[in-house]
């Protein structure tokens, strides 16, 4: 498992990601077992690898602004979605730094 001070110092990094309405759109959630496992079941050619990973951490956004339509393709939308996207690149360059390997899937 990755140590939790590693986990601790790539939030940190995750926010410090450019904001510039300073919605702080992201959420991390650390999945448990159960949420794992049916993730995991969502791809049934790929639920033997998944269950290899040792550790998921979801991110989601959670945008500011929406249009009629529910996307977020609104100025303040799409920024929050920039700035999640920056807060996760943050995350894994403080984890490449500390010698610990992720991967981003959308």
């Amino acid at each position: 498992p990755v140590p939790a001070e590693a986990v601790q110092r790539a939030l940190e990094a995750a926010v410090l990601a450019p904001n510039h309405f300073l919605t702080e759109p992201w959420r991390f959630y650390l999945a448990g077992p159960e949420a794992r496992a049916r993730l995991s079941a969502l791809n049934a050619a790929k639920q033997a690898a998944f269950e290899k990973v040792p550790g998921w951490l979801v991110v989601t956004l959670v945008a500011s602004d929406l249009a009629p339509d529910g996307s977020f393709n609104t100025k303040k939308g799409l920024e929050d979605h920039a700035a999640c996207a920056a807060a996760v690149q943050n995350f894994m360059l403080s984890l490449a730094a500390a010698g610990i390997g992720s991967k981003w899937m959308t």
